[in-house]
């Protein structure tokens, strides 16, 4: 999926989150509603996407607000991460691409994982069996004889975790700078501005009624496989 940036202003802040709002609590009312999680998981890239390119015409408040009214009125625009395609955007060499891994640490305040990217010699790893079988290694799957767990649902044995508002605020403090976002591309800080920028307190009531919806293994399997999922660069 495209890349989420810290991507807006408090001009924008209104629109996105009455609509990040809006998606959680279908969510909320309905669990396992797959069309909830897919706009949930385009939320990301297609809202809050930064654009490779800025310019007079491309205020990102602006671009923020007239997504969310694309959204409202087509469900799930498609939205063009890169402004630039061809062999002009094939010709990007190593140098360029690190420049631009530092720059984006950098303005997410983040200044010891730029050091650590400058002073790095990690390279990306061959696409093949060999890495494959590698990264297999690592991470090998469950074993055969697991016992397979007890799900929770429905357990009188079983009272799940529950947060309050104050207990997610304090949670979402604990990410450093530059935190990267999940399947969904949605980072902490983006949260974070959500909230800042909020007018009232929906979108906080809609995320902590999430979160416990979560730890109430309210989801079903194929929801959980993307949600506790990981990814994993090879180096």
């Amino acid at each position: 999926m495209g890349r989420a940036d810290q991507p807006h202003s408090k001009g924008s802040m209104a629109s996105s989150t009455a609509l990040l709002s809006q998606i959680l609590r279908k969510i909320v009312a309905s669990p396992n509603d797959k069309v909830a999680w897919h706009e949930l998981l385009n939320f990301g890239p297609t809202i809050l996407a930064k654009l490779k390119r800025g310019g007079s015409k491309r205020n990102l408040s602006n671009i923020v607000n007239s997504r969310t009214v694309v959204w409202d009125k087509d469900a799930m625009p498609t939205v063009d991460l890169c402004t630039t395609h061809g062999k002009a955007s094939r010709r990007v060499n190593e140098s360029s691409r690190l420049a631009s891994a530092v720059s984006s640490k950098l303005e997410a305040g983040n200044f010891r994982a730029a050091l650590r990217i400058v002073c790095s010699s990690d390279t990306m790893a061959p696409v093949n069996q060999d890495t494959l079988k590698a990264l297999q290694a690592k991470h090998p799957g469950p074993a055969i004889d697991r016992r397979s767990p007890c799900d929770p649902r429905g357990n009188p044995r079983f009272e799940p975790l529950q947060v309050s508002r104050d207990d997610m605020i304090k949670a979402l403090r604990t990410f450093p700078l530059g935190s990267s976002g999940g399947p969904d591309g949605i980072t902490a800080q983006h949260i974070r501005d959500q909230l800042a920028g909020a007018t009232d307190d929906s979108l906080q009531q809609a995320l902590v009624d999430f979160v416990n919806l979560t730890l109430a293994g309210a989801f079903d399997t194929e929801v959980c496989s993307i949600i506790f999922g990981g990814r994993l660069i090879a180096l």
